[in-house]
């Protein structure tokens, strides 16, 4: 966790399907709550996978369809590495089948929010996890 001032920031990976959902305020997310790093943003599996193993953030938003492994694999890869099996991690989703929520919490996601979603929902739940 780094902090500036008397303010804490989290470092949050990003991963979701072809969305820009970060930038510059977008994402409305104040600064004393959540921190989050383009840099750090993965559009790719392996790349978001990697990052996490080699600097793990202190929460991960996942999205489940996305190309070459979907946010399943990404979530089993990350549970079963000592590294980042600790980390918070939520699905944001379109996908609202029963099935998909049910088993992403079966593999240990903390949260499954889908989409449309409302700013606030999200929110809370990031504020639960860091």
């Amino acid at each position: 966790m780094a902090t500036a001032g008397a303010l804490r920031y989290r470092r949050v990976l990003l991963k979701l399907s072809g969305e820009a959902l970060m930038g510059s305020g977008s994402f409305g997310i104040d600064p004393d709550v959540v921190r989050i790093l383009s840099d750090e943003i993965a559009s790719v599996h392996a790349l978001g996978v990697e990052l996490a193993l080699a600097q793990p953030p202190d929460l991960i938003i996942c999205d489940i369809t996305m190309p070459e492994m979907d946010g399943f694999g990404v979530l089993f890869s990350l549970r079963e590495n000592v590294t980042t099996s600790h980390v918070p991690f939520i699905f944001l989703t379109a996908s609202t089948r029963t099935y998909d929520r049910m088993f992403g919490v079966e593999l240990g996601a903390n949260d499954y929010i889908t989409k449309p979603f409302k700013l606030q929902e999200l929110l809370e739940a990031v504020k639960k996890r860091v």
